[in-house]
């Protein structure tokens, strides 16, 4: 698991970095994540989960692409723990947003997308 949270923070690095070279201007949600990390270390992983769901609506439509991934993090993990079948649903979800993304964004997604199938597979082989 260790090795994942490591690979996960990479992920949300690398998105930092290649979404600030572009050309778009970076807002910053810096405000917003406090809020959620507030939230997860009092234990209110729904209320995360609502403020997460935000801020990905909110990057989305302004076309903030690190965001999105970052938040799309987030979302996959917060669910986990009050959704029954979450690995299906968490691959079925990255899947549906990777088709409709633009690179560097589908590169990132293939990438967190091995690693849950890996997971997947380590976990249910038998």
């Amino acid at each position: 698991m260790k090795i994942f949270r490591v690979f996960i923070l990479t992920v949300i690095c690398t998105t930092g970095l290649a979404m600030q070279s572009g050309a778009q201007t970076i807002k910053n949600y810096g405000q917003e994540w406090k809020i959620v990390e507030d939230h997860i270390s009092k234990g209110l992983p729904a209320s995360a989960l609502e403020t997460v769901k935000k801020i990905y609506t909110t990057a989305k439509a302004e076309k903030q692409d690190a965001q999105v991934v970052k938040a799309l993090i987030y979302i996959t993990q917060l669910q986990q723990e009050n959704r029954e079948e979450n690995f299906a649903l968490r691959i079925k979800e990255i899947e549906k947003e990777r088709q409709t993304s633009k690179e560097p964004v589908t590169s990132l997604l293939n990438g967190y997308l091995a690693g849950l199938y890996y997971q997947y597979f380590a976990g249910n082989r038998y």
